[in-house]
This record gives C-alpha cells, sequence and structure tokens, in this order.
C-alpha cells in the first residue's frame, strides 16, 4: 500500500494550486495527471491529492477489491497509512463492501470500534463506487471513500471520480491489450472500448476549456461593470456630499436626513461594486502580492482603532491578547489587514452585547501565526457554518442587529487567506459565539 503524495511533488503531474476552485484549467490539470499514471495505486494518490485540494476534503481513502470478498487501502489522505491498512470486510466495517457493489454514489456512517472507523476516525462519508455506467452490472474498479461535509455529494468530487473511472478502465484495457487476449471478440471490445475512452477524454477536455473561458469573461465583465458603475456613482456621491456641505443653500433637517440616506445607500453600492471587483480580480488572477516585512502587533492596533467607534460602550468589550515576543513576519500587508478588518467587524455586528476578543499567537514552532477572533454573540447552525464563506449567503433566524454588510466579505478573506499561503477555520455555536481563525505562514515567499 502506498500513502498519499502531493501530485506537486512531481513536476510533470502537477494538477493547480491551492486557493481558487476547480475551474476548467484545474480539471485539465488531473486528466493530464491522471494520463501518466502507471497503475491503481499512482491514479488513486493523484486523484485524492486533487480532491483534497480543490474540494477541501480532509479525510478520504481509495479502496480496491481483494480476492474472498474484501478490500483493502490503495492510497489515502489526510490519514496514516499505517492506520489505513488491512483487509476491510463487509461484516466488519458497516457495508463497504454493500457501498463498493452499490451503483450509485451514497452516503454512510463508520461504526465505532470497527478497524474502518478507526483508520478514518469515523463519521459520515460519501461512498462513489468507481463504477463505468455503460458496463452495465459489471464490478466496480475500486471504492472511493471522502468525508462528508454536507449530505450532497460535491460536483468536483464526483466529477473527479468519473476522470479516476475512466483511467482505471484505460490502465485495465492497456493490461489486457499486453496480455494479448486470445479471441477475435475480446479484442474487438477492448479496441472499442479505447475509442470509446478517447472519446470521452476529448469530451472532458472540451468540457474543461469551455469552463474556463466562461470564467474568463464572467471575470473580464465584473471588472468592466465594475469600472463602468463606479464612475457615475461617485459622480452622486460627489454632489451629495456638496449639498449636505451647504453649497447649494442651506437644507433643511428633511431634506439634510433624506440626502444622508441617499449618501448612505450609495456608499453601500459602492461597498458591494468594490467586493465584485476584488472577487474577480482574485479569480482572474490579476491582483498582486506587495509582500513587505512589519510586525503583527502594529496591524492588530490599527484594526482595532478603526473598529473602535462601532463598539458600543457599556454593552460590548473589546480585548486583545497577544503572545510575548511575537516575530516580524513578511507577507502582503493589505490583504492581512483586510483579513482581520472583516473578521473583526463581523464580530461586533453579530454581538449585540457580550464581549469581542482578538487572540495572536505563534504555530508550528513559530512558522505559522493565528490570528483568532473570538465573539460571544448570535453564533450559527451547523447548517450555516457550511455556508458562511460562500458568496452572498442567506441565513435564516440570524440576529444581525443594525448592520448591514455586502455578503461577500467572508468569501473574499477566505480567497486572500489562500493567496497568502493561509487558510480560516471556523468554529461556532448558536447563542454561543464564533471563533474564526486566520492561519497564516511567518514568511510567505514571492
Amino acid at each position: 500500500m502506498r500513502a498519499a503524495v502531493d501530485p506537486s511533488s512531481r513536476p510533470r503531474r502537477s494538477v493547480g494550486r491551492a486557493g481558487k476552485r476547480a475551474g476548467g484549467s484545474a480539471r485539465i490539470a488531473l486528466i493530464d495527471a491522471l494520463s501518466e499514471c502507471s497503475d491503481f495505486s499512482e491514479s488513486a494518490e493523484v486523484l485524492l491529492a486533487w480532491i483534497g485540494r480543490w474540494a477541501g476534503i480532509s479525510r478520504g481513502v481509495v479502496l480496491g477489491p481483494r480476492a474472498g470478498g474484501a478490500l483493502s487501502a490503495v492510497a489515502t489522505h489526510g490519514i496514516d497509512p499505517a492506520d489505513a491498512g488491512g483487509r476491510w470486510a463487509e461484516v466488519a466495517d458497516g457495508g463497504l463492501v454493500a457501498a463498493f457493489e452499490a451503483t450509485e454514489p451514497g452516503l454512510i456512517e463508520l461504526r465505532a470500534g470497527t478497524p474502518s472507523a478507526t483508520a478514518l476516525g469515523g463519521g459520515r462519508f460519501h461512498a462513489v463506487p468507481l463504477r463505468q455506467p455503460e458496463l452495465g452490472a459489471a464490478p466496480a474498479l475500486g471504492l472511493l471513500l471522502v468525508a462528508a461535509q454536507e449530505a450532497a455529494l460535491p460536483p468536483d468530487i464526483a466529477w473527479a471520480a468519473r476522470a479516476l473511472t475512466d483511467r482505471l478502465a484505460a490502465l485495465e484495457h492497456a493490461r489486457l491489450r499486453r496480455a494479448e487476449a486470445s479471441g477475435d471478440e475480446v479484442s474487438s471490445r477492448v479496441r472499442e472500448a479505447t475509442r470509446e475512452l478517447a472519446r470521452q477524454n476529448e469530451h472532458l477536455r472540451r468540457e474543461a476549456r469551455a469552463l474556463e473561458q466562461a470564467s474568463a469573461m464572467k471575470s473580464q465583465f465584473l471588472v468592466n461593470m465594475s469600472h463602468e458603475l463606479r464612475t457615475p456613482l461617485n459622480a452622486i456621491l460627489g454632489y451629495t456630499e456638496l449639498l449636505l456641505d451647504g453649497v447649494g443653500g442651506e437644507c433643511t433637517p428633511q431634506q439634510r436626513k433624506r440626502l444622508e440616506r441617499v449618501e448612505s445607500n450609495g456608499r453601500h453600492l459602492l461597498a458591494i461594486i468594490n467586493d465584485l471587483l476584488d472577487i474577480a480580480r482574485i479569480e482572474a488572477g490579476k491582483m498582486p502580492l506587495d509582500l513587505e516585512t512589519f510586525k503583527i502587533p502594529v496591524l492588530i492596533d490599527e484594526v482595532i482603532a478603526e473598529v473602535e467607534p462601532l463598539v458600543d460602550r457599556g454593552v460590548i468589550t473589546l480585548s486583545r491578547e497577544l503572545a510575548p515576543d511575537l516575530p516580524a513576519v513578511t507577507t502582503d500587508r493589505r490583504k492581512l489587514k483586510q483579513i482581520v478588518l472583516n473578521l473583526l467587524t463581523n464580530a461586533l455586528k453579530f454581538t449585540p452585547a457580550g464581549a469581542v476578543r482578538v487572540e495572536v499567537g505563534p504555530e508550528d514552532g513559530g512558522d505559522r501565526l493565528s490570528i483568532a477572533v473570538c465573539d460571544t454573540g448570535v453564533g450559527m447552525s451547523a447548517e450555516d457554518q457550511r455556508r458562511i464563506f460562500d458568496e452572498f449567503p442567506h441565513f435564516e433566524g440570524t440576529v444581525a442587529g443594525p448592520w448591514t454588510g455586502t455578503g461577500l466579505g467572508l468569501a473574499i478573506s477566505r480567497r486572500l487567506a489562500g493567496m497568502l499561503g493561509g487558510e480560516i477555520a471556523l468554529a461556532s455555536e448558536r447563542r454561543k459565539g464564533s471563533t474564526f481563525t486566520l492561519r497564516f505562514p511567518k514568511r510567505l515567499q514571492s
């Protein structure tokens, strides 16, 4: 059994860069990497590394059939290979063989105390049989298990499982050809299957290229429209400010109130346009990194000073807790500040009363730092947590208080964290508060 490896360790088989969604270029990279794999184990390693990077899967394993109706681990991701070894039989492991023999993907629960639950950590998993639908009742080539973060199978995993199935089928057909199986009928089937696989691979390549082109056109459209909208909007805001300053004559209280509403909503619209422009630049890879070396405590002081006007004294307490002797960091200061400012603003927004605290400390022996923003606010359900980093998320029954937002801040923050080589983790419980933790390297390589 071979342990899962990161395809970035193989220069010829790179499957993409973290921090972006699995668009057309990422899918093409997976197909190219799989096409160079020579066996089941190597193909499974590449597949698990790809879905770990692009689908955010923390734990996964590819199982292969063995004699006697048992299954064994071929490759793993996020699991100690020593724990995943051995034969996993149906009776001992709550239906893994049944999932292997199924015709459709499904959710399974690994029972505590079984070898598979011990190896994978238990819980719910998506079970995807690696089966070719066109071959009817033919046995599956393997079984893909990935930790289930939600009930529906993510499209990236379903697509990647199909790509792995096609590659395994191609390897099997190549083995049959090398063995020079006797009989004209067998040879004819192999040739036809090979032609069909070639047609399918070409279709997948065209589909991936179309997706990449559509994504590029969308990003360019957002950039162009953002600039076009900001020009007249800035003029509206400018004239509104002039009227409020009394350039056209003194305003009555009622006129001033209406003009202030115009200005408030205009600035809200401008914030949405700027957020859309940020997302478009990130997706298009046109947001550059500006690296500099600075002290974290100074940045935290700046952020706290900016949110001070939002703090309702006597209702909310705002504090900070910094580890001593924090080292200087080298990263994009503006982007890091934007992330922390957004997390802190959100904490104040969803904390009608209570406490908000910023904690900073080293991790991984000082090579990485963490900035945690903790609050005692409304918190969120598990279902809301799965959608919190989406664009324009909608939550039922959330108490937001008087604040409003674009619905894009956390989506942008997660993408910026990826650009900085980091990630944002969330721990939350309804009516008990939330903790957003940004982890990032102390020194970002240019």
